[in-house]
């Protein structure tokens, strides 16, 4: 083992936390934006199927392509899991926040209708 390992692979899980904290970011904002309106058509399909689908579909990638994808989310997933596990309360209380704040500003009738948005966008995440 050589000297340089250990910051290189605390470099590597520094730029992995980053990353995954701006997705995290990402979802948030986009969780809070989606409770607050209803967009255009479906998001397209969760999970790493959908995602490379999605890709696929943007970049119009090969079937090759796709595979390698696939393999990459693949390989990635134990340590995008356990950092999610790790940030999944800060992000829950965090999206709860966002939501007491949201529902402050809204007359009852609205309050209602966000509820219900806010029981429905838990639901798809709970794959109900």
């Amino acid at each position: 083992m050589t000297g340089t390992e250990g910051p290189r692979r605390t470099s590597r899980l520094g730029a992995a936390l980053l990353l995954a904290a701006v997705f995290i970011a990402g979802a948030i904002a986009g969780g809070a934006l989606d409770a607050a309106h209803t967009f255009g058509p479906r998001r397209p399909a969760r999970g790493p199927d959908g995602f490379v689908r999605h890709l696929a579909d943007e970049l119009t990638l090969s079937a090759p392509q796709q595979d390698s994808v696939r393999a990459i989310l693949q390989r990635h997933k134990p340590q995008m899991d356990s950092a999610w596990a790790d940030m999944r309360p800060r992000v829950e209380t965090l999206r709860q926040t966002i939501r007491s704040e949201i529902a402050a500003q809204l007359d009852s009738a609205q309050r209602v209708k966000f509820d219900d948005l806010n029981r429905r966008d838990a639901a798809r995440r709970s794959g109900q």
